[in-house]
């Protein structure tokens, strides 16, 4: 089932703080489609375009190395703007992006997208915004894996970026349980085998540090996830 778009109502979009006449003409010319699950929106390598705006669902950000192997980098929200700083310096795509479920998408080409940043200069401060959280982002989970030696270390570290991300949303007090399966987490530490993830969860269930129950991970300890190696 489609989400419901977050237009004009999303905090995180640059896009969403346009007056309405400038709204109004955004929606003529870059009109919401609906994008079925597993769809790529760009390939590492292709030269961008445009960018996209994510109004709906989530997306799936790939990274592929030397070796020809694919790397989950992260998920993509609600409120992202794609591809517009990589279109400002006119470089290729250093990531490939696919849909993860239907997802709600307004496209803006390159014509466009300068014409907007030239007439509403607030939104260049958002994008800055935006790009510097990412940015930040992307140094802890660098820096987390080079220091990870192990599998075992680099889930555990994602276990525990995940509680940070998600502990808001649970009552105080109340542990964190996080739904992605086991697949999921393979690919976001770089493993190949589901198996060799269940054998990880175990050690760390076994350690006291999480429970699982019915394919969910429960963060018991999220402060001793930070420091298996």
């Amino acid at each position: 089932m489609t989400s419901q778009p977050a237009c004009r109502t999303c905090q995180r979009c640059a896009f969403c703080l346009l007056a309405d006449d400038a709204w109004n003409s955004l929606e003529r010319h870059a009109p919401l489609r609906t994008v079925r699950p597993a769809v790529v929106l760009f390939r590492q390598g292709e030269q961008p375009a445009g960018v996209h705006l994510i109004c709906g669902g989530r997306l799936k950000q790939w990274c592929l190395d030397e070796q020809g192997r694919w790397f989950l980098w992260r998920y993509i929200e609600v409120g992202e703007v794609l591809g517009a700083i990589t279109l400002m310096r006119g470089k290729p795509y250093p990531t490939t992006v696919e849909t993860a479920e239907t997802c709600l998408i307004r496209y803006l080409g390159k014509e466009l997208f300068f014409r907007i940043l030239q007439d509403h200069r607030e939104i260049e401060r958002q994008l800055l915004l935006q790009t510097g959280a990412r940015l930040y982002d992307t140094v802890e989970l660098l820096r987390g894996f080079a220091l990870s030696r192990s599998a075992l270390g680099r889930l555990a570290l994602l276990l525990y970026r995940l509680w940070a991300e998600r502990q808001g949303s649970w009552a105080s007090g109340e542990p964190v349980r996080i739904d992605l399966s086991r697949e999921e987490l393979a690919e976001r530490i770089g493993v190949e085998s589901v198996e060799t993830v269940s054998r990880l969860l175990g050690k760390l269930a076994e350690a006291g540090l999480i429970a699982r129950e019915r394919g969910v991970t429960i963060i018991l300890e999220p402060e001793r996830l930070k420091l298996v190696e």
